[in-house]
């Protein structure tokens, strides 16, 4: 009897060790992480790979195609470089011919200003004044400058006043204000209007057209974006409704 009360006195003990372990556990002090409690029970453990702590090689596996930035085969600058006397003994040096080519491309962002003085001069046999014209590519009202560049940043690039007004001031030195910027993308605009209803109108001249439309969104408000394609050209017009009467328009 006292054997079997000694045995139910340390079984007792066990319980309670048990249930103060149990107790750790569920609160998170102690034990496994939750995620080990949300194991599948009865999983077995994952077996260590061999030549597991063997470093990975760098690179891509054999005979895979490579892949990588060509290099540029124009050259704008050339600089050779010698030495003027042994870096060791200070002696006297024989060229040997170039030893290595290094490049090394810079990007640089500048503002040119060109200033076309147009001469005035006087016929003596028409008696009439006639001046200098422009060079042929500075033709027309249109060319690409600071505002064909802040149209493609806003309209195709999807940048914002902001961003671009940063680009023209801290990029490359031009000093151009938000107001300045807005400005400048609505002359655009009305300037580029002609041309835009001569491609409508030229569009709709084509055997075959296609006409879709497409939901658009302009400062919090909706809109619609109609597409007209034919065969080389594609035109883009955004109106406030999606019915034939808005599109025509």
């Amino acid at each position: 009897m006292e054997r079997l009360e000694d045995l139910l006195i340390a079984k007792d003990e066990r319980i309670e060790r048990l249930k103060a372990e149990l107790r750790e556990w569920k609160s998170g002090s102690v034990g496994p992480t939750n995620r080990q409690r949300r194991r599948v029970r009865g999983a077995k453990p994952a077996k260590d790979k061999p030549n597991s702590n063997k470093p990975r090689l760098a690179g891509r596996k054999k005979r895979h195609k490579g892949s990588g930035r060509k290099k540029t085969t124009t050259v704008d600058v050339v600089e050779s470089r010698r030495l003027e006397s042994c870096p060791d003994c200070n002696g006297n040096l024989i060229d040997n011919g170039i030893g290595h080519r290094h490049l090394v491309e810079d990007i640089v962002l500048t503002v040119e200003t060109t200033q076309y003085d147009l001469h005035r001069d006087h016929c003596t046999a028409c008696l009439i004044d006639h001046q200098a014209p422009l060079p042929q590519h500075l033709g027309g009202t249109i060319r690409i400058g600071p505002n064909a560049l802040a149209a493609w940043m806003r309209f195709d690039m999807r940048q914002s006043i902001s961003n671009i007004a940063r680009f023209f001031t801290e990029g490359i030195g031009l000093s151009r204000s938000k107001g300045s910027i807005s400005q400048r993308l609505c002359s655009l605009i009305e300037t580029l209007e002609p041309v835009t209803e001569k491609l409508w109108e030229d569009r709709f001249d084509e055997p075959v057209v296609h006409v879709d439309e497409t939901g658009w969104c302009e400062d919090g408000f909706r809109r619609w974006m109609w597409s007209g394609s034919g065969e080389k050209t594609s035109c883009f017009h955004i109106t406030t409704g999606r019915d034939r009467e808005s599109f025509e328009m």
